[in-house]
C-alpha cells in the first residue's frame, strides 16, 4: 500500500508531495491530506524533463505530469552525438552524389552549397579544393 501525501491545486487535481511505501507515522495520517493507492504508475523516462506526480483525491486516480528541466551531461553528449549522426548521414549522402556524379557547373555549385549548410564555409572550402585536387588528378596528363 502507497500512502500519497498531497497538497490541493482543484478540488480534483493535487499535486503529490510524499510518498510513504510502508504505513506512515499516525502524526502525518492525523495532520495531512492523503490518499491510498496498490501501486504507483510507472513515469516516463523523457530527457529534460522531470515526472511530478498528481493525484486527483476524490477518486484516487494517480498521473504525472512533466516539466522541463536542464539536461544532465550524459543527455547533452547523446543529444550531440544524434545531432553529429544526422549531419554525418546528410554528408555521406551529399558526398555520394559529388563522387558519383561528375558534377559540373551549377549542379556542382548546388551540391557544394548544401554541403556550407551542413559544415560551414571553411570546412566547406577545404572539402571543395579537395574535390578539385582529386579532378585534376584524375586527369589524363600531358607529355
Amino acid at each position: 500500500m502507497n500512502y500519497l501525501f498531497y497538497e490541493n491545486e482543484t478540488p480534483t487535481k493535487a499535486k503529490v508531495m510524499l510518498i510513504y511505501h510502508v504505513e506512515p507515522p499516525q502524526e502525518l495520517k492525523n495532520n495531512g491530506n492523503y490518499i491510498t493507492v496498490a501501486a504507483m504508475p510507472e513515469a516516463e523516462q523523457q530527457a529534460g524533463k522531470t515526472a511530478l506526480p498528481y493525484c486527483n483525491p476524490q477518486t484516487g486516480e494517480v498521473w504525472y505530469e512533466y516539466v522541463d528541466r536542464p539536461l544532465t551531461p550524459e543527455e547533452m553528449a547523446n543529444a550531440k552525438i544524434q545531432e553529429q549522426q544526422a549531419q554525418i548521414e546528410g554528408l555521406t549522402s551529399l558526398l555520394g552524389e559529388v563522387l558519383l556524379k561528375d558534377v559540373q557547373g551549377q549542379e556542382r555549385e548546388a551540391v557544394l552549397v548544401k554541403i556550407e549548410e551542413k559544415l560551414g564555409t571553411e570546412k566547406r572550402q577545404k572539402l571543395e579544393q579537395e574535390l578539385v585536387t582529386r579532378q585534376e588528378s584524375e586527369l589524363p596528363k600531358k607529355e
